[in-house]
């Protein structure tokens, strides 16, 4: 065989194992936080809105974001300050619901980073909502 078509055929075979790769492996790109945290439990839109009343909804982002937009009675534990495992141990201990962090939406990891920062605090039922903040309000405004 000509070595120039062998190299195509190579090339061609090893770009449709990596497609097919990536098709089993990489399969969420649309919420690609829920692959980087398997561990860590997350909600969905529609099961967040019929929850709304039986959960603590918390915002993880800045107090300039909050303040801007949040959720209705959302709780703003922005995940960078420093007091943030000692307010989350607080809800924890005034509610007996599960808390729901969010964050700004699908690509923001906010809402994971601080729901695996209060598993790895022995804080416990505490979720992800990835979703985010954007996509709350267009569809409940």
């Amino acid at each position: 065989m000509n070595p120039a078509i062998e190299k195509y055929f190579l090339f061609l075979t090893a770009l449709a194992l990596l497609l097919s790769w990536q098709s089993v492996f990489g399969a969420n790109t649309e919420f690609p936080c829920r692959d980087r945290f398997p561990d860590i439990p997350f909600i969905e839109l529609e099961n967040l809105n019929a929850r709304y009343e039986q959960v603590v909804v918390v915002d993880v982002r800045s107090e300039l974001e909050y303040n801007t937009l949040h959720i209705k009675n959302a709780i703003n534990i922005p995940l960078s300050s420093p007091d943030f495992i000692e307010r989350m141990k607080g809800l924890r201990s005034e509610m007996n619901k599960t808390i729901v962090t969010y964050c700004n939406g699908k690509t923001c990891m906010k809402s994971f980073k601080a729901a695996r920062k209060a598993k790895t605090n022995k804080i416990s039922d505490v979720i992800a909502f990835d979703v985010g903040i954007f996509d709350w309000t267009k569809k409940y405004p």
